[in-house]
């Protein structure tokens, strides 16, 4: 529920990043109704007080520079102080906080897809805890979406063939609509979602129910992304000991920074994994050969981030 004055213009207020947003609002809001209420006062002032006024001869007027300087300091001081705390709150948007709990998206014509730790997935429902912060790790399978939750006031495009974050962290149980902001095709309209937000112990309780489909989603993603490895011969080059073979070792390889044959470094990140599974030769590894072959056409997205899982899983 909304606490400020403005609270009937907004969504929603589900977590406290649309907190931080409804401040910045509301004090954007304030400021305006204050300088509309002194300009328009100003300008009925002199209308009532120089309107029966007439005069033989106009006064040549040159200006009033302490006026002008205060009239152009006093905008300025204001607009740079609303930018730096949006700048502050979306920086905190965008950062996910460490030990955040992670759910995968994934975006496709007209749908939305979740996948979690766990091994279930869910299709036009995000379950999450109350209290706790979401990380949602995202990619698209077609064209480029827009994941929305107005009442979180987060937003992130959603890119094919590369990963995008966001997060937030619900304040109370209830239901949120989610949307696809960004036009999609024709069923664009159609491409909703619902975010359920559980009772610690509700969903503790769907969260141990395990499923069964035709993918065995009651495996977590890792122990699925270890057996992908096997399938597609990843251990023929990539050890999981530290040990190097002909490609670096997957021991705590996510998080550290390569050096590359084109002179630059490279955070290993879960964009960098899925590019090198589908380009890798773009641009190699110092000490390496570039004799990996391209995944491309060969792996779905759904299986790239199992994989990244897996490597994830290796980290000390």
């Amino acid at each position: 529920m909304n606490t400020n004055a403005f609270s009937y213009l907004l969504p929603g207020t589900g977590s406290h990043v649309a907190s931080w947003w409804n401040d910045l609002f509301s004090f954007v809001m304030w400021i305006s109704i204050f300088f509309f209420v002194l300009l328009i006062g100003i300008t009925l002032a002199f209308v009532y007080k120089y309107h029966h006024k007439k005069v033989d001869k106009v006064i040549d007027s040159h200006g009033n520079t302490s006026l002008e300087i205060l009239w152009t300091i006093v905008p300025t001081i204001l607009v740079l102080f609303i930018f730096a705390w949006g700048w502050l709150v979306y920086k905190k948007m965008h950062r996910p906080p460490a030990g955040s709990f992670e759910v995968r998206v994934i975006g496709q014509q007209w749908r939305w897809k979740f996948a979690y730790n766990n091994g279930k997935n869910t299709v036009g429902e995000l379950i999450v805890p109350v209290g706790k912060r979401i990380k949602l790790l995202m990619t698209s399978e077609d064209v480029i979406h827009s994941f929305f939750i107005p009442d979180m006031r987060v937003k992130q495009d959603v890119v094919p063939g590369l990963y995008t974050a966001l997060w937030f962290e619900a304040i109370k149980p209830g239901e949120h609509v989610i949307y696809c902001s960004e036009y999609c095709g024709g069923l664009h309209s159609n491409m909703l979602a619902t975010l359920k937000v559980l009772p610690q112990d509700e969903w503790l309780e769907w969260w141990r129910t395990q499923e069964k489909t035709e993918r065995d989603l009651s495996i977590p993603p890792e122990k699925r992304g270890e057996g992908l490895a096997a399938k597609y011969a990843c251990m023929s080059c990539h050890s999981v000991d530290g040990s190097s073979l002909i490609g670096p070792s997957f021991r705590n390889l996510f998080g550290r920074t390569e050096k590359l044959t084109s002179g630059k470094s490279a955070l290993v990140d879960e964009d960098y994994i899925r590019n090198k599974i589908l380009k890798p030769n773009s641009d190699g590894v110092v000490g390496y050969p570039q004799v990996m072959p391209s995944f491309q056409g060969q792996i779905s997205e759904e299986e790239i981030m199992d994989i990244i899982a897996f490597i994830k899983s290796l980290k000390d």
